[in-house]
């Protein structure tokens, strides 16, 4: 079974939750209607948000690779962890080079931001029909 914080309850939905990757891969959350607020969980792979309510994951100080790969969904990857998420609105970079990758279906509705790191985007296009 794949380590997943669930935020997709009831009792979330207009909750303001921030979800920080530390550089050493655990997690800090902050603002769940839940009781799922904790600092340095370790082991988390997957996150689900909650379509409802306003989701920032805010990356390590380290080079992040974030992939975009559906609406609000995709996959954070640094040298400490990858981390899958979906119903996540909004994207905060770490302090060091951030590389969006987005392809095709990938979109997100709320904020990307590099914060004070070096910001790199990829537009993966498909294929081109005329």
């Amino acid at each position: 079974m794949v380590p997943t914080l669930d935020l997709s309850g009831a009792l979330n939905t207009d909750a303001d939750i921030t979800i920080t990757v530390n550089s050493d891969g655990t997690i800090n959350v902050n603002g769940s209607q839940t009781g799922d607020d904790e600092a340095n969980v370790a082991g988390i792979t997957k996150i689900i948000g909650n379509v409802l309510a306003s989701i920032t994951l805010v990356g390590p100080d380290l080079d992040n690779v974030w992939i975009l790969d559906g609406l609000n969904s995709g996959s954070l990857a640094n040298s400490a962890t990858t981390i899958s998420f979906e119903d996540v609105q909004n994207l905060s970079g770490g302090s060091q080079k951030d590389t969006f990758v987005i392809d095709e279906n990938g979109a997100i509705t709320g904020d990307l931001d590099a914060q004070a790191g070096i910001l790199a985007v990829d537009l993966t296009m498909g294929p081109l029909t005329i």
